[in-house]
Order: C-alpha cells, then sequence, then structure tokens
C-alpha cells in the first residue's frame, strides 16, 4: 500500500489519526509544522517527539517560522481550542489565521506530490467542522481535486474523523491511557506540563471524561470538576451540536 503524510502536531486527533493510518494498513510518515522559534510550542513539539517515538513512525518536523514572519506573533495558523476564528482588531491577542488551514494543506500537498506520496491524513473532527467549512471533508476533497487537476496526480485529502466528536476520537485510546497521557493540548504549559486549567485543557478533560477514559495526564492543576451535569457525561449522545461547539471553540469555565 502507498506511503500516508499524517499532519501531525502531538495532540490526541492527530495521533488518533496516525493510528488509524496505520491500521489501514499505510505506511506513516508523521508531519509536524515548527511554527515558531520561540518557548510557545516546546510543549506540542516535546510531544510530538515522544508520540512519534512510542508509535515508532517516521517523523519529520518542518521549520515553518519564517513564512510567520508576515503575521502577528498571535497568529495561530490552524484551528486550536479556546483560540478565536475572526482576526482581532487588536492583532496582539491570539487568533485563528483566517484559510490557515489552506496554508497546511498547500505546504504537506506540495511536499508530499514532490516525495511522490498521493494522500494526505489530517485529523480535523467534526466539532473543528462546525461552522467552519475549511475543517470538513467536503473542503478537503474540493481542494484535493484541485490539487490533482493542477498536479496530475489522483491527490487526497482523508478526513477520517469528520463525522465524530472529539470524545468519541478519545475513546480510541481506552487501553492505550499512557499514549493519551503523552499527547498534548494546553494552551499555557508550564514547559511540557500542561496548566489543567486553560479552555484547551478543559475541553480535553471534558472529553475524556464523556469517552469515559482515564485520564493520566499530568496537569499542574490537578482538581477538576466537570462543568456538564452527571446525565450529560453518562449520556453524551443527549448534547447538540451547540452544546459541542461551546465545549470545543468556546471553552467551558472549570469549576474547581
Amino acid at each position: 500500500m502507498n506511503k500516508v503524510i499524517v499532519i501531525f502536531s502531538g495532540g490526541p486527533d492527530s495521533t488518533a489519526a496516525a493510528q488509524w493510518a496505520v491500521s489501514k494498513g499505510y505506511p506513516v510518515e508523521l508531519l509536524t509544522f515548527q511554527f515558531t522559534n520561540g518557548r510557545s510550542q516546546d510543549g506540542e513539539l516535546h510531544s510530538a517527539k515522544e508520540v512519534s517515538k512510542e508509535l515508532g513512525l517516521q517523523h519529520t518536523i518542518l521549520d515553518f517560522s519564517s513564512p510567520m514572519h508576515l503575521f502577528s506573533s498571535q497568529s495561530r495558523v490552524l484551528m486550536h481550542i479556546g483560540i478565536p476564528k475572526s482576526i482581532e482588531k487588536n492583532k496582539d491577542k491570539p487568533h485563528l489565521l483566517s484559510f490557515g488551514s489552506g496554508m497546511v494543506l498547500s505546504t504537506v500537498a506540495c511536499y508530499a506530490i514532490y516525495n511522490e506520496v498521493d494522500t494526505v491524513i489530517w485529523g480535523a473532527t467534526k466539532d473543528d467542522g462546525y461552522l467552519n467549512k475549511d475543517y470538513t471533508q467536503n473542503f478537503a476533497t474540493s481542494f484535493a481535486n484541485l490539487i490533482s487537476e493542477v498536479s496530475n496526480t489522483e491527490f487526497k485529502i482523508i478526513v477520517p474523523f469528520s463525522e465524530k466528536h472529539k470524545y468519541e476520537v478519545l475513546s480510541n485510546y481506552r487501553g492505550q491511557e499512557n499514549l493519551f497521557a503523552k499527547t498534548f493540548s494546553c494552551l499555557f504549559p508550564i514547559e511540557d506540563e500542561q496548566c489543567g486549567i486553560c479552555k484547551a485543557c478543559i475541553t480535553r478533560r471534558v472529553s475524556a471524561e464523556l469517552a469515559n477514559l482515564k485520564d493520566y495526564t499530568r496537569y499542574i492543576n490537578k482538581k477538576f470538576k466537570n462543568p456538564l451535569s452527571e446525565d450529560e457525561i453518562n449520556n453524551p449522545e443527549k448534547l447538540t451540536d451547540d452544546d459541542f461547539e461551546k465545549i470545543i471553540n468556546e471553552g467551558l469555565l472549570v469549576q474547581s
């Protein structure tokens, strides 16, 4: 079977996407974007290296810091929980770049085609794609079709979790709790330790409980009370897409 490239951050979704690709029999290369030479991405890069070793997969880190000089230092290229999508008037505040996903997918596609690889795997979830058309399988397919046309290849971008909520993705870690603990989500880590109370950490912990997954992650703030009701935790199917949008994209206030 032909090799695939997985867009890999060291987070739980991209790690699950890598395992999905392996389960399908693909030879896998993990490609991580290093967006900054500062310390803000240290925890994520550390996890990406550790998880890639754990999985025994080829891992390439792409220094993408130079193109990022075109934007504010607070710009984020790919969706990260708790980062507003729209560009703030004050660009000194964290914000998600419009069409940042396109910049990443274009770069990965160019790298893949150059190395005679025709498939890219992207771990975006249903929650990421809610109200964000560029994080859906439909967008990925349309983009891949355009790439195929201009490159004279049959290029594919597969988004295996496009119809799965984050907690459903995390359910894949049952029996692999130690691997989950090595993945990274935090917005405000101290070195490689995750804070436990930022919006990204809260979403991670809420989703783990919804997935009935034991969370062995080392958090600086260990106390956590799920803000969802016991009934919602035990019956996540009762939650609406709007509820998940609030969990994933807005974050929930923690009670500790």
